[in-house]
């Protein structure tokens, strides 16, 4: 389907986090998959976003999610005639911010260059 930028193992999270930055090379869209198999907490929240790296190098919110509080997966496409139809820049990043009271989500995720 496409060359893997990153994959996330299944794991816990309790906090925020990042894939770090990914060069997307010479393809123009991006696939982006998220299964959460565990959610727990009081009203938990998983914000699931894909950044671009501007040239000042900070980072510009590309795609969000919407918010996930249970376990399912999250799939998404972002690119010229894909379900976002956004330009993709050269230099991307997954990043996921956890909310709620005692938040948990075990998830894995992939990004993929398409």
């Amino acid at each position: 389907m496409g060359a893997p930028l990153y994959t996330r193992a299944s794991a816990a999270a309790t906090t925020g986090g990042t894939s770090g930055p990914l060069n997307m090379g010479a393809s123009t869209a991006l696939a982006v998959g998220v299964t959460v198999s565990a959610a727990s907490g009081t009203s938990p929240k998983l914000t699931l976003l894909v950044e671009w790296q501007g040239s000042d190098g900070a980072w510009y919110q590309l795609w969000k999610a919407t918010q996930v509080t249970a376990a399912g997966a999250t799939v998404t496409t972002i690119g010229a005639g894909c379900a976002t139809a956004e330009a993709v820049p050269g230099t991307i990043r997954l990043r996921w911010a956890v909310s709620g009271t005692t938040p948990s989500f075990t998830f894995s995720a992939s990004v993929l260059a398409i």
